[in-house]
Order: structure tokens, then C-alpha cells, then sequence
């Protein structure tokens, strides 16, 4: 019995450090479509294009992963008033950290994900036959971001 406890005494900080240098940061850069929908006025946006980075916090045999990352999203959208139709635009800049709780293990590994994040959004130009005018001031908002999504790992 003695040297069994004497034999994991002294293995377990090696199993203790091979788990931490396990752990590594991963950074990756994407892009995609943003589709969003503004309640507050009468604009409406198609899809939009985002590029974006992220950072991983890769912690082995543990299912949430830390994550922050950076996303700016090119927002337009067709309006229509009387008659006289016209085409609007905003960019907005978004960062935050977070988590994102891993599914199933695999090289296609869905996923939720639970963030903090803050936006900041840029001014609202409309671009008419007539001129461009800004419709809106930037603002910076934050909140509680809640999504889900798919790592692709490539082998």
C-alpha cells in the first residue's frame, strides 16, 4: 500500500504537467455573413459581411474552452420611402471574451457559446439619387451574447 501511494505521489505531477503544457492558444481568422435586423427604425439590412479574429484558450479533457475575439461587420440595406428608394449602410466593430461549451468531440465539433460582448456602431449613412446623409450617430453598446457554432478542424 505504501508504494502504491508513494508511486501516484510522484506520477501525478507529471500527469499534472504534461495537462498544462497541453494547454495552448489557438488563433484563427474567419469571415462570414452577419444577418441582423434593426427594431429600433424603419431600415432593414440584407446580409452583411463580417471578417474577424479569434483567440482560444485550449484546456484538454475540459468541454468549455475561454475565448475572446474581434468581428467588424459591413452592413447595407435597401429603403424605400415615397416613392424614393435609396440604399443604407453602418459598420459596426464588435469584441468581447467568453466561452463556448463543446457538443460532441470530433473534427466537425458543434457548439454553444456564451459571451460578453460590446458594440460599437458606426454611423448611419442613406445614399439617395439626391445625396448621402448620415442618419443616425455611433453608439457603443454591451451585453450578453448567446449563439451557436461549428469548429471545423482540419487534420
Amino acid at each position: 500500500m505504501k508504494k502504491i501511494c508513494s508511486t501516484l505521489f510522484l506520477l501525478v505531477p507529471f500527469f499534472l504537467s504534461g495537462i498544462t503544457v497541453a494547454q495552448g492558444l489557438k488563433f484563427g481568422i474567419g469571415g462570414g455573413l452577419s444577418a441582423f435586423s434593426n427594431g429600433n427604425s424603419n431600415y432593414s439590412y440584407s446580409a452583411g459581411a463580417h471578417v474577424g479574429v479569434k483567440l482560444k484558450l485550449d484546456i484538454p479533457m475540459v468541454p468549455i474552452t475561454p475565448v475572446g475575439f474581434i468581428n467588424y461587420h459591413f452592413l447595407s440595406g435597401k429603403y424605400s420611402y415615397s416613392g424614393l428608394s435609396a440604399t443604407y449602410t453602418q459598420k459596426i466593430l464588435s469584441y468581447g471574451v467568453g466561452a463556448e461549451y463543446t457538443l460532441l468531440p470530433g473534427l466537425v465539433r458543434p457548439y454553444l457559446a456564451v459571451d460578453f460582448g460590446i458594440n460599437n456602431i458606426g454611423e448611419g449613412s442613406l445614399s439617395t439619387p439626391i445625396g448621402t446623409y448620415k442618419t443616425e450617430p455611433s453608439k457603443t453598446r454591451s451585453g450578453i451574447d448567446i449563439g451557436v457554432g461549428t469548429e471545423i478542424k482540419i487534420p
